[in-house]
């Protein structure tokens, strides 16, 4: 009984994470409209052609501290912002992972911007964001190998005990 609580907690964490993470395209473009679409007119002159990468990169680094590098730019579609993704994991010291998730990055950052104007729409703290913080919830329970590793045996004491249930309960006929 104690083994199906503790395991049966873990999958319901998983598969309530899971369930937003399946959704988070569709939701993003609800919660974060104003960092994905762009609020233009159909006929705006503006929107014919998008900036070169170098234009909008450079318009994204004035933003953050110059130490930050640019690790991912990514366009939303037509008459959509892109953003610029400032990622940097930190190192780890005498062979040792990370064991929080607070722990985990040096920075992660996103810069919004509209790839036909270069203007910075919104500068966001990535790590903190709430669809980022759910993937990392889903895989790792926030606790980095340690909690994948709890999700992995869980998993497996769930199947394992749906298994064990279904030949105890089967009729006997």
């Amino acid at each position: 009984m104690w083994l199906g609580l503790a395991s049966g907690l873990i999958i319901v964490i998983v598969a309530i994470t899971g369930c937003i993470f399946v959704f988070e395209k569709e939701l993003k473009n609800i919660v974060y409209r104003n960092n994905i679409v762009l609020d233009v007119d159909s006929d705006d002159a503006n929107m014919e052609e998008m900036l070169p990468i170098s234009v909008l990169l450079e318009n994204a680094n004035v933003q953050v501290p110059s130490h930050f590098k640019a690790t991912e730019i990514k366009f939303h579609g037509p008459k959509k912002s892109c953003y610029v993704k400032y990622y940097k994991r930190k190192e780890q010291k005498n062979g040792k992972t990370f064991i929080w998730y607070s722990d985990k990055f040096d920075y992660l950052f996103r810069v919004f911007l509209n790839p036909y104007t270069g203007e910075v729409l919104k500068v966001e703290n990535t790590q903190w964001e709430f669809f980022w913080f759910v993937i990392e919830i889903h895989s790792s329970l926030l606790i980095g190998p340690i909690g994948t590793t709890i999700i992995s045996v869980s998993i497996l004491v769930f199947v394992l005990m749906l298994l064990t249930g279904i030949v105890l309960w089967w009729p006997h006929n």
